[in-house]
């Protein structure tokens, strides 16, 4: 179901494709029994639903929004939707370039190495997406506590129990 913010911009641009529609196609605009039915196979044809409440609110949004904005021939609307998921994904890179020990050129590295343009801008997706994976594991490992970091020193009953542990707070950093 898409958001009230959204659908502050999805309507719009709906009606923007519905009138477009209609001037290539000569019709009539205020026919609403014909944008009805042209809406829901613009809907079908986009995601494979029938109403906007069966939309996801990041993919589908954006899929919904591309297509409307081709039939509208809003080009803006065109540039900005075709790479919504490049762009999201960016984000996501760079928030862990922000959270952990690496810099852009580190990732730029792990783009080469996978076989990948040197430019993140350039790349697609779903490649973009397999950095991002490949970051924030990095960004785990390098991060992860060592084990001197989380075992306390043992009392006396954890001493004749070796899988006890005294801490609630060190049982997340135990490699049992």
């Amino acid at each position: 179901m898409l958001s009230p913010r959204q659908q502050a911009k999805y309507r719009p641009l709906v009606a923007r494709a519905w009138q477009a529609h209609c001037l290539r196609a000569g019709q009539n605009p205020s026919a609403d029994s014909d944008q009805e039915t042209w809406y829901r196979r613009q809907l079908l044809d986009a995601c494979g639903i029938y109403t906007s409440k069966q939309a996801d609110p990041v993919n589908d949004y954006d899929k919904l929004m591309l297509h409307f904005a081709v039939i509208a021939g809003d080009r803006r609307a065109i540039a900005y939707f075709s790479s919504a998921a490049e762009r999201r994904v960016l984000h996501n890179i760079n928030r862990e370039i922000e959270r952990g020990a690496v810099t852009e050129s580190y990732v730029l590295g792990i783009a080469r190495n996978m076989g990948f343009k040197d430019v993140l801008s350039e790349i697609p997706a779903d490649h973009l997406w397999r950095i991002w994976i490949a970051l924030v594991r990095h960004n785990f490992r390098h991060n992860k506590p060592s084990v001197r970091e989380c075992r306390p020193v043992p009392s006396q009953a954890a001493r004749q129990s070796p899988r006890r542990v005294s801490s609630p707070k060190t049982a997340a950093c135990l490699p049992f």
